[in-house]
This record gives C-alpha cells, structure tokens and sequence, in this order.
C-alpha cells in the first residue's frame, strides 16, 4: 500500500490493508461464508482506515462494531448516505432513491414510494406471482429430474417479478441477470459496462412510459410529483436503478 494513498489526517497505526473484495476470505466463492471472511476484520481496530473499497480511491473507514455503526447511521450532521455507488462506475454523481439520499429528502421520496410497497399491494401479487413461479417449476420439470435451485429458479424468479412489477415480459430475463451480475460481481470494465446498460435500459422504460402509460412501476413514477413538482429525468433514473438491483 502507498502513503501517499492516505490522507494527512489519518494516523499511521489506524491503517490496514483490508479490502471487501480481495482480501482472504473476500472473494466470492461457490458455498463461501461471507459471515465469516467479515468477520476477519474484528480482530482489527474497532475502527480503521483502509485505502481501497472505493472506485475513485479515496479509501474508508470501516466501523466494525455494530453500537459505533449504529452511532454513524444516526449521526446525520457529520455523515451523509450519497456515495454514488452505482453512479460513480460512469463517472457521474447522482444518487440512487431513495437509499442515498439524506434528510430532509429521504422521507420525502419514502413516503413517495412506499405506498407501492403496501401489504395490500403486494397481497394483490400473489395470482401473478405463483403463476410465475408454477411456470419456472413445470418448465424445470419438462427438461430434467433435477436443477440448481438458485441458477434454475431463484434467479429468473426474482428478474421475472421484476419485470412484471415493470410491465414487461421475461423476453429480457437473461439480460438483466448477466447485468447485474457484472456489475455485483465483475471486473472494473464489466461493471462500467453493466452500469452503462442498466441506465439506457432505465431511461428507455422510461421515456417508453411516458408515451405508453401502463399500470406499473415506472408509469408511477414518471407521473409522481414531489413538493408540487415532477420529478427530474436523474430522479427518475435514481428509483429505477435501485428498484432494478434491489428487486
């Protein structure tokens, strides 16, 4: 690790050399324990520096110790939650919505959103979403006697509730899963590559939405409005990039 890496501020003794994607126990394995390889860093500092974890290289803090993590989530004057986690992979500074955003914001677009996310709302899933489910299953069962539960079921599952939530057919189920897992899971060019694609497919649904209105999620948003006004072409873009990797 270079020192020239590190700020001034931070004291030589509170640094490591600790990185959530490749340090020993880190890396995505097939049945990996990542409980276990977080655990590592407990025997460290309940608090330290590490200069990696981030895209433009400004390092971080890692809290360890859940009652000062609790303390940092609750200290809103010093911390913020805009990071631009997915953003910065584009060179860009918007926020996902409603997750980095801070308050006063923060309730605003939650108390925005949540009704889409009611009990009633999603009890009045349940027709669609077994039928999704009996559909995966009948097909599983069609070609072979057994399957990888995650690879064969769990993941188009989620990516086929996704798109119905948005309107859309499975056609693009197998799209939307390399995407994501490129951008969770891949290399520096991958993930610019998949952030890239999730955003034009954002802005496409859209602007589709706003010329063919439908009973889904992204007619809602582009139609909501905060404090009297619509929302902003980046804000629409926030919500949809994190219901996407979210869902």
């Amino acid at each position: 690790m270079q020192r020239d890496s590190i700020p001034d501020h931070v004291p030589s003794a509170l640094v490591r050399d600790f990185s959530l994607f490749t340090s020993p126990g880190m890396a995505p394995t097939a049945n990996g324990d990542p409980h276990a390889a977080v655990a590592r860093v407990h025997g460290k500092p309940r608090i330290f520096y590490s200069p990696f974890n981030t895209r433009d290289g400004r390092g971080t803090w890692v809290i360890t110790r859940a009652r000062d993590q609790r303390k940092v989530l609750e200290d809103l004057d010093t911390f913020s939650s805009h990071r631009s986690i997915f953003s910065s992979a584009l060179g860009e500074n918007w926020p996902m919505i409603p997750l980095e955003l801070d308050p006063p914001a923060h309730g605003i677009f939650r108390a925005l959103l949540n009704p889409l996310f009611s009990s009633g709302r999603v009890m009045a899933l349940e027709r669609t979403v077994r039928k999704q489910a009996r559909a995966l299953i009948d097909r599983i069962a069609r070609m072979r006697t057994s399957c990888d539960v995650m690879k064969d079921f769990a993941i188009p599952f989620t990516v086929d509730v996704y798109l119905g939530l948005m309107g859309l057919s499975n056609s693009r189920s197998k799209i939307l899963i390399r995407w994501v897992s490129d951008l969770l899971h891949g290399n520096g060019v991958k993930r610019t590559e998949a952030a890239q694609s999730i955003v034009k497919f954002i802005d496409e649904v859209a602007a589709m939405r706003r010329k063919q209105p439908a009973a889904d999620f992204m007619t809602f948003v582009v139609r909501a409005q905060v404090e009297g006004r619509s929302l902003t072409n980046e804000e629409v873009r926030g919500i949809g990039v994190l219901f996407l990797i979210a869902g």
